[in-house]
């Protein structure tokens, strides 16, 4: 009988503008099993360590790691980067002496300590005097609490960081009260980090996006890529002969589309149809979500009037969809694409301006009227101006999917 694995998830801790500063990693059993802290964290260290890679699942920013009393005194911890993992001390690990005293050596040895699910400041007494990060639970507190809690002698040298913010209303609060950080489903819900193998098929598929985004767009060496494998040509030409493309003649062969589209539109389409072939088999609103996004982030990056508007934003939003195309972390799925470091950075961790584009079209995709402003405030936009593009977006890729959709009902 098949089991399903454990699995290895992240969630988001933000700052004030929204960039991501650091994932809590989390383990996650199958349903039906009990999930022990120790053996959790151990999987996690392992995963993230030994089989992931820490890069893969952090993105390149801090790792929050569990640590449940019975590992406090584990030389495994001793062993970990310092420079990129945060210890989070448990909810229920006691204030004891020992407790207290194996925190402090920790801190000596240059780790940074963040005590999770504070509420009660006597709960966790002294150890609050040796935490970097304390991370104010916002569904067991109370406004009143939590005023208290910003307001503890020393603050001033510790970040506090509100968790498990699932409101608007608790999301204001936490600006208002002054937290520095911010964690909860409110922003975002913990992740999967899995990894798989890819089908030969797929495995080209990703190669000849690689080759697209290489530097070297020879129209002529990208059209022999392509036109060797009948899915890829059958896709390309549906997307460029759709209505929504506007061509005014019907290209029939992947030559006439390099003499007619030129470097960059074939260079886009290609990796379009690439990323249709890695959709098979995966929900098809995949496909569209990538066009809607794609389309949306040209268009605003057009009206701020950025460099090279069309090539850098449309590649954003048109492989934000590829980690969840693959079964993987973005990082793993783009590492060996050689994109540019703004559009890595961008899909990795909505870094930099095509990061928070991205975001902004992710925002209009959940309809989040608060989120949607926040990302506009973070570009320096109005709603007015900007919001009504995104159903410009959605009606220019339903052309595209129709097309597409109509190629699979004749197959």
């Amino acid at each position: 009988m098949f089991r399903r694995p454990h699995l290895l998830v992240r969630q988001p801790i933000l700052d004030r503008t929204g960039e991501i500063q650091a994932y809590e990693l989390l383990y996650r059993p199958p349903p039906g099993e009990p999930l022990h802290p120790e053996e959790a964290t151990r999987a996690v260290i392992r995963d993230t360590f030994l089989l992931h890679g820490l890069e893969a699942v952090s993105s390149g920013v801090d790792v929050f790691i569990n640590i449940p009393e019975a590992l406090l005194e584990d030389e495994t911890l001793y062993g970990l980067p310092k420079e990129h993992v945060v210890l989070e001390v448990l909810e229920d690990v006691p204030p004891t002496p020992r407790n207290v005293s194996a925190v402090k050596a920790l801190r000596a040895a240059g780790y940074r300590i963040a005590i999770d699910d504070v509420v009660h400041i006597e709960t966790h007494g002294a150890l609050l005097d040796h935490a970097d990060i304390i991370k104010v639970d916002f569904m067991d507190s109370t406004p009143e609490q939590r005023r208290a809690l910003m307001q503890l002698p020393g603050r001033s040298s510790q970040k506090m960081l509100a968790e498990k913010v699932e409101t608007l209303e608790e999301r204001d609060e936490a600006n208002a009260l002054g937290f520095e950080l911010f964690q909860g489903f409110w922003y975002r819900r913990p992740q999967a980090v899995p990894v798989r193998n890819l089908a030969p098929n797929k495995s080209a598929a990703i190669g000849l996006i690689a080759k697209l985004n290489d530097g070297v767009h020879d129209p002529d060496e990208i059209a022999a890529s392509i036109k060797h494998d009948i899915g890829l040509t059958t896709r390309l030409l549906t997307y460029l002969n759709s209505a929504s493309f506007g061509l005014q003649i019907q290209l029939s062969s992947v030559r006439q589309a390099v003499i007619h589209l030129g470097e960059q539109p074939l260079q886009r389409w290609a990796t379009m149809a690439a990323l249709d072939q890695l959709a098979d088999g995966r929900p098809p609103i995949l496909t569209r979500v990538a066009l809607e996004r794609a389309r949306f982030c040209e268009l605003v990056a057009e009206f701020m009037g950025m460099d090279d508007p069309g090539s850098s934003a449309f590649s954003v939003g048109l492989l934000s969809t590829l980690d969840t195309l693959l079964g993987t972390t973005m990082e793993r799925a783009i590492a060996p694409l050689g994109l540019p470091d703004d559009v890595s950075r961008a899909l990795s961790a909505r870094g930099g301006i095509l990061g928070r584009l991205l975001a902004l079209a992710e925002a209009c995709e959940l309809g989040r009227d608060a989120l949607v402003n926040m990302r506009l405030v973070s570009l320096g936009l109005q709603w007015e101006r900007i919001v009504p593009l995104w159903p410009l977006a959605q009606d220019w890729a339903e052309g595209i999917t129709s097309a597409a959709n109509r190629r699979d009902d004749a197959a």
